[in-house]
């Protein structure tokens, strides 16, 4: 013991709390830092992969404008995760929405108006575990629909 009421046990205890409080934080902080990164990352790809459909989507639709009674198949390689991610596609005349399965992220993408010609309806759903999509655009109820419809191959 000093003069001034302390000891170095006491001092070293108070020392050593005060290094783990602060180590706690830093790893707190680094953790969430990870997080959030994981998710932007995670939305960037699933984007990424929504524009890619959507775009073949609408290829299928100018297409199906200019021929009718053309039957179409566009068939695309898709990557199984994003990120580590598993997910699952869905389309619908306006939009392609591609959501990661854990639900922690999901990402759009318009389909440019599809929606507004008429006679025109697209739809269906494809996990990215079945690792490829198909779009087929066919005419449907004796002409009076173009049906565009994503499955899996």
């Amino acid at each position: 013991m000093d003069d001034s009421g302390t000891s170095e046990v006491i001092g070293f205890i108070l020392s050593f709390a005060l290094s783990s409080i602060f180590l706690l934080i830093a790893l707190s902080t680094y953790h969430q830092a990870s997080d959030n990164t994981d998710g932007v990352v995670t939305g960037v790809e699933l984007k990424a992969v929504a524009d890619r459909i959507a775009t073949r989507v609408v290829d299928a639709g100018l297409i199906g404008q200019e021929f009718p009674n053309a039957s179409l198949n566009i068939t695309m390689d898709l990557p199984q995760t994003a990120n580590g991610h598993s997910y699952l596609v869905t389309a619908n005349a306006s939009t392609i929405s591609v959501a990661a399965t854990d639900g922690t992220v999901s990402a759009s993408s318009t389909t440019f108006k599809l929606d507004a010609v008429s006679g025109v309806t697209v739809s269906g759903s494809v996990y990215s575990t079945q690792e490829r999509i198909v779009i087929t655009y066919s005419l449907q109820n004796g002409g009076s629909t173009k049906q565009i419809v994503i499955h899996g191959a």
